[in-house]
Formats: structure tokens, sequence, C-alpha cells
């Protein structure tokens, strides 16, 4: 990563989460470092975020370019998961089809994503704006635009929904709270 992106993805991270992380993960082969922060954007969230996949300018689908960013959110209760491990898993994809994930995307694990906690049937992802920060973290310009990528655990249910209503029906049915994503469980 540029020096110039580097600066400006810690000054954007700082300002939203905190200049001090709760816990570093870092991954050799990618070169990506996952900061976790204890009770950010509000108290019972733990959220962690990808710090290097901007490094990479991706494409996409329009021809354009950007840079991307990857989070995940979870209530506290869940926040001592491999939340880390899925991050450095879609970073490794995404870095090697150089192509930007898109809003709506499901990607498919091929299994269970957290197999050490019973009762968590959570199968894919989905990727998605930053569902519980403000409008003004989800992006940011610099050389390149930078996206932030929330990535939602979902059910293989939820994922065949989303492949046949679309990814607005689902956030339809989680505004109604018909749908918790917070609850890993469900």
């Amino acid at each position: 990563m540029n020096e110039s992106q580097g600066v400006a993805l810690k000054s954007h991270i700082d300002k939203f989460c905190g200049e001090k992380p709760d816990a570093i993960f870092h991954e050799e082969l990618t070169g990506i470092t996952v900061a976790r922060f204890n009770n950010i954007p509000d108290d019972g969230l733990t959220t962690y975020i990808s710090i290097g996949l901007s490094g990479h300018i991706l494409s996409q689908q329009s021809g354009q370019k950007i840079r991307q960013e990857l989070l995940v959110t979870v209530d506290n209760e869940f926040s001592e998961l491999p939340i880390e491990d899925v991050i450095f898993v879609v970073a490794k994809s995404t870095i090697e089809k150089h192509f930007a994930l898109m809003r709506g995307e499901v990607i498919d694990s091929g299994g269970l994503l957290f197999p050490e906690i019973s009762g968590v049937r959570l199968t894919s992802i989905l990727c998605s704006y930053p569902a519980f920060f403000s409008d003004d973290f989800s992006f940011f310009e610099n050389e390149e635009t930078t996206v932030f990528v929330e990535l939602i655990p979902i059910t293989t249910d939820e994922a065949e929904f989303v492949h046949k209503e679309g990814w607005s029906k689902l956030f339809d049915n989680i505004d109604e709270g018909v749908i918790d994503i917070l609850n890993l469980r469900r």
C-alpha cells in the first residue's frame, strides 16, 4: 500500500473507530491486517476491519477501478469467534481475482463458517454497505475511491432467498425484524 493510501485509511478508521484497536491479527501471505474494535460502532457490538486490501486497485464490471476494505460487525457475544479468518479468506480471494466485491454478492463458504459453535448454521457471506455505521463511514476519496464492504454471515436459506428475491428483499426482512443479522445462532 502506498504511503498516501495508508495515511488516508488510518485517518478514516481512526475517525470512526478510535486510534487504538483492541486486537490486531496479521496474515503473512497477503500482508493483510485485521483490527478488532470492541464496542464500535455502538456498545454491545464488535467490529473487525481489514487494513491493507485497499493497497490493491480492483476492477469493477463498469470498467472503473476502486479500492476496498472489508469489515464484519457482530454482537459482543460472538466477538471471540475467529471473525478475522473470514475476512482473511475473502481478502485473499479478492486479491487473487483482482475484482471488486459487489453489493448484494453472496459468497458460499462451502461449509459452516463457524463449526466450533453449536447452533450456528451460517454458510455464506452477503456483501453489503456498512449496515451499522453512518453513511460517512462507507467510503473515502484519495487517489481512487476506497469503499468499505460489510461481510454479513448468512444461512443457506438466506443465501437462497437472496438468489431468488434479491438482497434488497433480504434487507427488508432485516429492517422489519424478521431476521436479526446480529444473532449468529438464527
